[in-house]
C-alpha cells in the first residue's frame, strides 16, 4: 500500500474511533442508551423493566416515592395500548455517578377501552414539556432517582391513597 493510502486509512480509523467513542462510549451516550431502553420498555409495556428503572430511594419533586408511583404507572399502562414515545431536545449532563436528563416528549397511544368496540379506536397524542430526570449509577447501572414536571394527572390516573 502506498504511503498516501496508508495515511488515509489511518485517518479514517482515527475519525471512526473518535465517532464511536462519542456516540457509544461516553457517559452521556450510556445515559441516552438507558433512556432509549426505558422508552422501548414503555412502548412494549414491559412492567418488570419499567419498575427496575426507578431506584428504590426514588423521590419526585413532590416527595412521592417509588411505592406511590408504581400503582400509577401500572394503572396508566393498563389504560393504553400501542404506545409510541419520542424524546425531543434530549440533553444529558453527567457528573461522575450522577446525571441529569432534560427533554420534551411527544407520544401517542390508543385507549384500551376503545378497542374491540364498534367505534373507531380512541387514539390520542400528548406532549410533555420541560421534563427533568435525575439519575444515578447504582451497582453499575443507571436508575432514575427523581423527576420534575411529571404528576399523576400527566399519566391520567388518580394518585393512589396512602395509608399512614
Amino acid at each position: 500500500m502506498s504511503r498516501g493510502k496508508t495515511i488515509v486509512v489511518v485517518l479514517l480509523l482515527v475519525i471512526g474511533s473518535v465517532a464511536a467513542y462519542y456516540h457509544y462510549l461516553t457517559p452521556e451516550a450510556r445515559v441516552k442508551r438507558f433512556l432509549f431502553r426505558t422508552r422501548d420498555a414503555i412502548e412494549a409495556q414491559n412492567l418488570p423493566v419499567i419498575e427496575g428503572v426507578l431506584a428504590d430511594d426514588f423521590r419526585d419533586s413532590f416527595g412521592f416515592g417509588k411505592e406511590r408511583w408504581l400503582p400509577i404507572i401500572r394503572g396508566s399502562l393498563s389504560q393504553w395500548k400501542d404506545i409510541k414515545l419520542r424524546f425531543l431536545e434530549l440533553e444529558v449532563a453527567v457528573d461522575g455517578n450522577q446525571a441529569t436528563a432534560r427533554f420534551q416528549a411527544n407520544g401517542e397511544a390508543t385507549r384500551s377501552s376503545s378497542l374491540g368496540t364498534e367505534n373507531l379506536p380512541d387514539r390520542q397524542s400528548y406532549t410533555f414539556r420541560n421534563i427533568t430526570l435525575k439519575l444515578a449509577r447504582l451497582d453499575g447501572k443507571w436508575q432514575v432517582i427523581g423527576w420534575s414536571n411529571i404528576n399523576s394527572e400527566t399519566w391520567q390516573v388518580p394518585m393512589p391513597e396512602v395509608n399512614p
